[in-house]
Formats: structure tokens, C-alpha cells, sequence
């Protein structure tokens, strides 16, 4: 198909990879100055126009779910899905990067900083897709790839989609699969019975890390010295005596790589969680590394590769280097302590003697002397003390709302969202990036949409969209 036009815009330059449900193509899109995408078919394999229909359907609706998806970072984003000759296409960004094939070796071990590192590295994106309730069903090294522009892994090649290819109509006229979808060593039990859960994907990330610690490929039958040994009796692998981790850090994946998925975790947020309570209790070391980036070799090129998106010419540079939370010196947090504890006690002094002075002077019943008492009191006293509380602080809640606004994280986030989005961002994604709360990112964004002469819009859901002219 190479030199081939499709949809009148992608025009083929090279074949990545093919197999039994399709094959996947670079391509360039004409009608956007020869940007490199990616291009996948999708070739069904049956010709009963009803199972067509159905995979239509399905079609569609896994391309509308896989756009949505597409809005996390290490998770490539949809450009374009059609059919063609009864064929169906996926046509998604192109990322520069490695899979972690090149990586994850027989025979070479790597450290527990190291596999602490890719496990977190996936589990963002995964859990992202966990959150919706999505399986991704087929992952594995070559599914994961590190890109090159900032060395994150992203999470590729869904296999949901596969299963749109490998719909099959039995004699009741029902929809099944013809074909179990997942690589043989990374597929846990229920998967390979036709029946995959959200922890399906658990067993094949936590196997992915095992590999990378041991330097043994899963257990495939072959019996070899390089497989992971699995125990006949149980089914469970035994890998602790290969590698040197923490018994922490190796609890979290034996619980991963379970063979009874009920006592896995339920998804990845769970692993998430229990990565990060380690992390913060010390039992594990929080080490950030970047691990060497290497070229694409078109001889072992993925199934999918993205494309980062370039920086907006007339947008500034986002600022390098940003720590994701803005560290306090402890001396400004105790002197602020402070400031509100005076304001907050001068309210609390301030407040009923103004009250009850205000009451005593109004008040008819009360003798002359007692009332000019009561107007003294809440001249010198109540007053004073009420307004210089309310004064200190709404002065400091100006500050710190200053301070935040101007922060350099925030405008990091602000530029980061802006590339990430093609210039429409919404309060939460913004929200999410920045840590700034709802309130807060809708008036920073409002704030820029001036600034940078954009606009306001409402999408079909309903959600506010600021839009910038990039």
C-alpha cells in the first residue's frame, strides 16, 4: 500500500508492523503540511454483511471511546477513524520513542529504582483508563513505549479494537469473539478464557516489572533457563530468589501477578495507591531517573508509534524543570501561622464588644453615662480590633492568592496543557495539571483567554472550553 491515498489525505509512506487482524502503517497527512501519523486497518475477518453491521457499530464506538482516552498525556489521541472497502481505519499521533523491548532484556537485570520507575510510568496512564472502565487487554513491552521527548511511557495498541476484526456472528444470530485477544505469557487465566477484567491488565503490567528485575521472560512452556519458573501445584510464579528488591515493593507485585484474579488488586488506581503509600512511608526510596532514549530501528519498529506534539510558535516557552510542588520555607509558613492567629484572635475580641456596645448605645433603656461607655468602648476597642482582624486577614489571603497565580508551576501547567490540548483546554484538565482548585483555574484561565485574545466556547457536553490561537 505504500504511496497509497486514504480518506483523500493519508497517504502511505511505509508498513510498521502487520498480524492476523490488520497491519500498521506511517503515513503522512496532505492536508496538514505532511505531518507523520500512524494508520491502522483493520481487516474484519468474516463476510456476513449482519456481523458487518454489528462491527460497524462497534467500530464507531471504540473510536469514540479511544478519542476520549485520548485526552491523557501518555495515552495517544485519535485523529481520524473511517471505512474503506468494508476495511476500517484508525489514524492516531506519531510519537518518536522506543518501546520497552529495548529495555527489558533477557539476561540483564535491572534495579528496583529502575522498576519503580516504569511501574509509575504506567500506571498513570493506566489508571486513567481503569477510572472509565476500560481493559486494555493486550499489554506488554512492545505495547509501551518511551518517548523521546521527555522519557514517559506511553500506553499503546488498545485491544478492544482487535476484537472489532475478530467479530463473529454465531447461528442465533449473537455477537462473539472468534479469537482471544492478548500475547501468550503476559494473558492471565481469565483472559484466556474470553473473560479479561480490569486486573487482567494488573498480571501483565506486574509481570512486565518481574521481567525487568529478573531478566526472565514469563513463562511460555518452553522450560529454558531464561523463563520465570511458575509452580505446578499452585500456579503462581516464584521469582523473589532471582532479583535483590524490598519484600514491600515485592508483596505489591506478587499481589499484581496473582493467579487468582479475586485476590489482585481491582485496578491499577489501587496499585497506585499502594506504590505511593510505600513511597511516602519510606519503605520504598522515591528516586526520579530517566533512562537512556534511543532512536526508532525501523527493523523493530512497534505496533503503534505517536508523535509528540510541537510547541506553539507564538505562545512562550514553557519554563523547564518545574518541581511539581512548590516547596515552603518553614520560617514563612510558622511567621503566616502566626499572622492568622493574631487576626483570628482580634476578631474574636473585637467582635462582641462591638456587638454589645453597638447594642448598649442604641438601646433606649440604658442611662445616658452607660451609653457613652458603651459608644467609647466600641471607638477604641471594638472597632479597632474587629477591622485590623478582618484587614490582616484579607490581606493575607491576597497574598497567598497572588503568590499562587504567579507561581512558576502554575505557568509551567498552563503551557504544558496549552501543548498537550492543541490550545482547548477545560477547567478540570487545567484544575488537574496545575493544582489549582475549580475556582481558582477558571479565573487564571479567563485571566489568559485576555491575555492571549482567545475565546470562550461550550462543547456538546456541556463543559466550558477556553480556546487559544496557536
Amino acid at each position: 500500500m505504500t504511496g497509497h491515498l486514504l480518506d483523500g489525505r493519508y497517504k502511505i509512506i511505509r508498513s510498521l508492523a502487520a498480524g492476523g487482524f490488520g497491519e500498521t502503517f506511517i503515513a503522512e497527512d496532505i492536508k496538514q503540511f505532511g505531518k507523520t501519523c500512524v494508520v491502522k486497518q483493520l481487516k474484519p475477518t468474516f463476510t456476513n454483511p449482519e456481523a458487518l453491521k454489528i462491527a460497524r457499530r462497534l467500530f464507531e464506538s471504540e473510536a469514540q471511546l479511544l478519542n476520549r482516552l485520548g485526552d491523557h498525556d501518555q495515552i495517544p489521541y485519535l485523529l481520524a477513524y473511517f471505512e474503506t472497502n468494508e476495511e476500517f481505519y484508525l489514524v492516531q499521533e506519531f510519537i518518536e520513542g522506543e518501546s520497552l523491548e529495548k529495555e527489558i532484556v533477557v539476561g540483564k537485570k535491572m534495579s528496583e529504582v529502575q522498576a519503580i520507575a516504569i511501574l509509575k510510568s504506567i500506571l498513570e496512564p493506566l489508571a486513567f483508563i481503569h477510572a472509565h472502565k476500560v481493559i486494555h487487554r493486550d499489554i506488554k513491552p512492545a505495547n509501551l513505549i518511551r518517548r523521546k521527548q521527555d522519557g514517559e511511557i506511553v500506553l499503546i495498541d488498545f485491544g478492544a479494537v482487535k476484537e472489532i476484526a475478530a467479530t463473529q456472528i454465531n447461528a442465533q444470530g449473537q455477537t462473539q469473539i472468534g479469537t482471544i485477544i492478548g500475547t501468550p505469557g503476559y494473558m492471565s487465566s481469565e483472559q484466556g478464557r474470553g473473560k479479561p477484567n480490569l486486573s487482567s491488565d494488573l498480571y501483565a503490567t506486574g509481570l512486565i516489572i518481574v521481567q525487568a528485575l529478573t531478566g526472565k521472560i514469563p513463562p511460555m512452556g518452553y522450560n529454558t533457563t531464561d523463563e520465570l519458573y511458575e509452580d505446578p501445584d499452585t500456579a503462581e510464579i516464584v521469582w523473589r530468589q532471582n532479583t535483590n528488591v524490598s519484600t514491600a515493593f515485592a508483596d505489591i507485585l506478587d499481589q499484581m501477578i496473582c493467579y487468582d484474579f479475586r485476590q489482585r488488586y481491582h485496578s491499577a488506581i489501587e496499585v497506585k495507591q499502594a506504590l505511593d503509600s510505600l513511597i511516602g512511608d519510606g519503605a520504598i526510596a522515591d528516586k526520579t531517573i530517566k533512562l537512556q532514549k534511543t532512536r526508532i530501528q525501523d527493523s523493530s519498529a512497534p505496533a503503534t508509534i505517536i508523535k509528540a506534539q510541537q510547541s506553539p510558535n507564538n505562545l512562550a516557552p514553557a519554563p523547564k524543570a518545574a518541581p511539581l510542588t512548590t516547596k515552603k520555607h518553614w520560617a514563612k509558613t510558622a511567621f503566616r501561622g502566626f499572622q492568622r492567629f493574631v487576626a483570628v484572635s482580634l476578631l474574636i475580641m473585637g467582635l462582641p464588644i462591638s456587638i454589645y456596645a453597638t447594642y448598649e448605645t442604641l438601646n433606649p433603656n440604658v442611662i445616658q453615662e452607660e451609653r457613652d461607655d458603651a459608644m467609647a468602648a466600641l471607638i477604641i476597642l471594638g472597632l479597632p480590633f474587629t477591622g485590623s482582624g478582618a484587614w490582616m486577614l484579607w490581606s493575607l489571603h491576597r497574598r497567598i492568592r497572588k503568590e499562587k497565580f504567579d507561581s512558576d508551576w502554575v505557568h509551567q501547567s498552563f503551557y504544558q496543557v496549552i501543548n498537550e490540548t492543541q490550545g482547548e483546554v477545560s477547567i478540570l484538565r487545567f484544575a488537574q495539571a496545575s493544582q489549582l482548585s475549580g475556582k481558582d483555574a477558571q479565573q487564571y484561565l479567563e485571566t489568559k483567554v485576555k491575555e492571549f485574545n482567545g475565546d470562550v466556547w461550550r462543547s456538546p457536553e456541556g463543559e466550558t472550553i477556553y480556546r487559544f490561537k496557536l
